[in-house]
């Protein structure tokens, strides 16, 4: 369940301190990234197979394929969201996700049966 501003002032002021949304606003998009950049230390490693899935999403009125990468604890990997479903697309992804769990390489990687999917699985297997 999403986090408002106007819910994080209330839980404050339930507990005495009195502040408007404006300030939390600004103080969660100078440190938001800090935030994040320091929590990726205390991830865990990501487990030795994934699941690797793509869909179609409308996005701010556009239709995207996301592509999405999940270990088999449930811990997101990667998403990327691309226009077309290709084999282009899926190479992009899997070059992305592989980036992004920098030197850890999948022993199995579980997709549906599409056909990009099974190129890209066989490209990540070298």
């Amino acid at each position: 369940m999403p986090c408002q501003y106007r819910d994080v002032r209330d839980l404050l002021e339930e507990r005495g301190i009195s502040i408007d949304a404006a300030p939390i606003y600004r103080c969660a998009r100078n440190f938001g990234p800090q935030i994040a950049k320091r929590s990726l230390k205390h991830r865990s490693w990501p487990g030795m197979s994934w699941h690797v899935d793509d869909t179609y999403v409308r996005v701010n009125g556009r239709w995207c394929y996301l592509w999405r990468a999940i270990d088999q604890q449930g811990q997101m990997i990667d998403f990327r969201l691309t226009a077309r479903r290709d084999a282009k697309a899926a190479r992009a992804f899997f070059c992305q996700a592989r980036n992004h769990a920098r030197f850890y390489q999948p022993s199995t990687i579980i997709t549906d049966k599409a056909r990009n999917n099974r190129i890209e699985r066989a490209i990540m297997q070298r």
